[in-house]
C-alpha cells in the first residue's frame, strides 16, 4: 500500500488562518501527492484500515517551507570559505547535494540559493528536477556579483565596470540563474 494518513494536533493547510485542530492528511507515498486534508475523524473514518497511520501527538502539520536565503555551496564547518574555495566541482557538487538533501528531510520544499560557485545550484537544480537526486525545488542566482576583492569574490562575479556587470548579468541568466545576487563589502581572502 503506498498510501499514508497523518493525524496530528493541528494541520495547517493554505493560510495559517485555516488551522484544522486534530486534523489529518492523507498522503500517497508513491508520488508524495497529498490526496486529502481535514479533520482526522473524518479521514479515519473514510481511509482504508489497513492504511498505514503516523500519529504526530502534539505536532503541527504543515504544507511545506522556504528558505529564501541559502549557500548551498558551504558547509557548517570551521572554514567554509576555504573549503568552497578549495574543493574540486565533483567534492562541492556532493556536499550541496547533501545539503540539499537535509533540508527537504527538514520541510524545506523551496530555497533559494544566493551565491554558489561554477553554477553548481543549477546543475543541482537539474538534477533534482529529472528526480536523480532528492531535494526541495532550487531557485539559484549563480555567481553573486561583487566589486574586485569583495565578498564571496572567489565565487567567480567579481565585477569593476557597468560593462562588466551587465556581462555577469547576461552570462549567470545563461548558466540558469533565476535571481541576481549582488554583494558589498569584503570578506577574507579564499586560500
Amino acid at each position: 500500500m503506498n498510501t499514508l494518513l497523518i493525524t496530528a494536533d493541528r494541520v495547517i493547510a493554505g493560510p495559517a488562518d485555516r488551522v484544522t485542530a486534530d486534523g489529518a492528511v492523507l498522503v500517497d507515498e508513491s508520488t508524495g501527492a497529498v490526496s486529502a486534508v481535514g479533520p482526522a475523524a473524518e479521514l479515519d473514518a473514510t481511509v482504508d484500515p489497513q492504511v498505514p497511520r503516523l500519529r504526530c501527538p502534539g505536532a503541527t502539520v504543515l504544507p511545506s517551507m522556504t528558505d529564501c536565503h541559502v549557500h548551498l555551496a558551504f558547509d557548517s564547518g570551521p572554514d567554509p570559505i576555504g573549503t568552497t574555495a578549495q574543493a574540486t566541482p565533483a567534492e562541492l557538487s556532493a556536499g550541496m547535494a547533501e545539503r540539499a538533501r537535509q533540508l527537504l528531510t527538514a520541510g524545506v520544499t523551496t530555497l533559494r540559493d544566493l551565491g554558489d560557485r561554477d553554477a553548481l545550484a543549477a546543475s543541482l537544480r537539474s538534477a533534482i528536477t529529472s528526480g536523480a537526486l532528492p531535494g526541495p525545488r532550487i531557485l539559484t542566482a549563480t555567481a553573486p556579483l561583487t566589486s574586485h576583492g569583495g565578498n564571496c569574490g572567489f565565487l567567480g562575479g567579481e565585477v569593476t565596470t557597468d560593462d562588466d556587470i551587465r556581462a555577469r548579468i547576461a552570462h549567470n541568466a545563461s548558466l540558469g540563474a533565476d535571481v541576481i545576487t549582488t554583494m558589498t563589502g569584503t570578506s577574507a581572502p579564499a586560500p
